[in-house]
């Protein structure tokens, strides 16, 4: 059988208790009901929670009627479909092995208070309401799709121990309201080693079921050299340079295309050569946290001054933090005497530490702020912040905000376009020059190291045509953020786009030269007409560009330039939807994995993830 059944009787979580007594108090007498809250009402009365409270006999039985009735559901009735629905709700939000049905001790506990017609379904049945429910949810999905012109995916590979996990995400843009929507579309068990061959294959199996491999745009994935290796020897347009960086979270990696193309020579022979995968941008956020981690630490590294002076500060914010999480009373008198919660910080991501630095600088900034800090720290027995390490603290902060602040809105998922990848990597450039001004004290190696990452990781992006075009269709932006030489060349490719989709339509066929003299005429060299008449679509891009609005409603008005504008941005600067699948199953991956076959797993995740099947039940 394919369930790996587990003997342990299961730890419940919390939300089984309120699954139970949800059904518990649906049918009970009201002479047991009556016994209940009488033993309640005494064990009420001989509690301290009656001097709290001042509660008479009645106000209490009141109180405990109402306790029972609502937050039971006592009122409704349970049936057979309402108890079915419920345990497959609570298997599937919760992740649970199958075999939790079976087990006698949750038998004995669900059965308490039900009639005796209703029956708790088995293992086997509920796999098979699972199945049904997943079969569902893929056919929803399948029959959305296929009303959406142009999609774009994330994917991610996660690995725990020896298991690892291809997820892939699925995103497009309303063409009614503009907002971004999205499917989770596999959380697959990857077997073997991550080689390009594997990864593109489990790839083209996901886009052939739900039918997409045929509109898919681009595909959004991380900084991992698996798949830069895979996607230099498959993707269709493959136009990052040979200097294009690759890191992880922890080192940097450099993936030579040529070298790839030579090494998977032979796995491409007998590979499917007719695989082949859409365009492919890194995620955006992965590299913005590159710049953050792992240049900055080189540089905080080289730079002893700077080094000595911010561990100074990260040590006292740290026992600071510290104490305040583990004394909750303690926690309580610093808040009556100076007002203060700190935003403590109990990772090592920077962006966590940059937050909480932050707000820390914010209360120093404050009036009388620093004041209150000095309770604080002689309330702790900690060392006082000098003035240099304040300094630093604030100059920390205002260099590092507008990484920050960018990278949070480049992870935006509603409303967020490929086409503002650019205006903002552009907008964070000029915010960061604006401290070139000599004033920073010990941060200027800081700003200049931002800079110069940001340059050379963003290199090969830079003047990346789909993503000038992509930002030029959002009509905030149009032409006014570029410079005037880049706006004459953009608004140029602007109509050459349009111009070749409006010949590409109105193309007239060669003239047949098989039987006969040749006869040199327009129509032998296939030359296109000598009118000089602008098309309908380049009026109309033309109306778009001369357009004050900026609201990106107006594109409705516009159908050439919104069909465009669909096909460019469609695509996410960021990838962390997939993480977030990841995140979504991350336990039932460890904890309870070894209850879990993969393929039930896979079903139970992007069930509990995508909520759509869910409606149904």
């Amino acid at each position: 059988h394919p369930l790996i059944y587990s003997r342990a009787i299961p730890t419940y979580p919390l939300i089984i208790i309120l699954f139970l007594f949800n059904i518990m108090f649906q049918k009970v007498h009201d002479n047991k009901n009556n016994d209940f809250k009488n033993d309640l009402n005494e064990r009420k009365q001989n509690s301290n929670k009656k001097r709290r409270f001042s509660l008479d006999t009645n106000q209490n039985k009141s109180s405990l009627q109402k306790l029972t009735l609502e937050r039971c559901g006592s009122e409704r009735s349970v049936t057979q479909q309402k108890l079915d629905d419920l345990l497959l709700k609570f298997i599937v939000n919760n992740t649970q092995p199958l075999s939790v049905v079976d087990n006698p001790s949750f038998l004995n506990l669900i059965r308490l208070g039900l009639p005796n017609d209703l029956r708790i379904m088995s293992s086997r049945t509920l796999k098979l309401k699972i199945e049904n429910l997943y079969s569902s949810m893929v056919n929803n999905i399948i029959n959305t799709l296929s009303s959406v012109l142009y999609v774009s995916t994330t994917a991610d590979c996660w690995t725990n121990g020896k298991n690892s996990y291809l997820g892939v995400t699925c995103h497009w843009i309303n063409s009614k309201s503009f907002k971004r929507e999205s499917v989770s579309l596999a959380c697959c068990r990857l077997e073997g080693h991550h080689t390009y061959d594997v990864i593109v294959k489990a790839l083209h199996t996901i886009y052939t079921t739900y039918k997409i491999q045929n509109k898919i745009v681009s595909t959004i994935t991380d900084n991992g050299s698996n798949f830069f290796e895979q996607y230099g020897t498959y993707s269709i347009n493959n136009s990052h340079s040979d200097n294009d960086i690759t890191d992880s979270d922890n080192e940097n990696q450099f993936v030579d295309l040529f070298d790839i193309l030579n090494s998977t020579f032979a796995i491409k022979q007998e590979a499917d050569i007719f695989v082949q995968l859409p365009l492919h941008y890194r995620c955006v956020s992965h590299t913005l946290n590159l710049i953050a981690n792992s240049d900055i630490n080189k540089m905080i590294n080289f730079n002893t001054s700077f080094k000595h002076l911010y561990s100074k500060i990260l040590e006292k914010c740290s026992s600071m933090w510290y104490k305040q999480n583990i004394s909750h009373s303690t926690n309580e008198n610093i808040w009556e005497t100076s007002k203060i919660n700190f935003k403590t910080s109990n990772t090592t991501r920077w962006k966590c530490i940059y937050d909480a630095l932050l707000h820390l600088k914010n209360i120093i900034n404050a009036p009388n702020g620093l004041d209150k800090i000095n309770q604080v720290l002689d309330y702790y027995e900690i060392q006082r912040f000098t003035p240099q390490e304040i300094q630093l603290m604030n100059e920390y902060c205002d260099v590092m905000f507008p990484l920050a602040d960018t990278l949070d809105f480049l992870q935006g998922e509603e409303c967020m376009y490929m086409g503002y990848l650019l205006p903002s990597l552009y907008a964070l450039e000029k915010k960061l020059k604006k401290f070139e001004n000599g004033k920073l004290i010990y941060c200027e190696q800081l700003l200049q190291t931002i800079i110069e990452s940001i340059k050379k990781r963003f290199e090969y992006i830079w003047k990346k045509k789909e993503l000038i075009l992509a930002s030029c269709l959002i009509p905030k932006f149009k032409l006014i953020w570029l410079n005037r030489y880049d706006q004459y060349l953009a608004e140029a490719n602007l109509k050459a786009l349009f111009d070749s989709t409006a010949n590409a339509k109105n193309e007239t066929p060669c003239t047949d030269t098989t039987d006969g003299e040749f006869n040199i005429t327009q129509d032998f060299f296939c030359l296109p007409s000598n009118k000089k008449s602008k098309s309908f679509s380049e009026d109309e891009l033309q109306m778009y560009l001369n357009s004050p609005s900026n609201d990106i409603s107006i594109l409705q008005y516009y159908p050439n330039v919104m069909k465009v504008f669909f096909e460019y941005n469609t695509p996410m600067p960021s990838s962390t939807h997939v993480k977030r699948l990841f995140s979504t199953g991350m336990s039932e991956m460890t904890v309870k994995r070894y209850n879990l076959c993969d393929e039930l797993l896979e079903k139970l995740v992007l069930l509990k993830q995508n909520q759509i099947a869910l409606d149904i039940i």
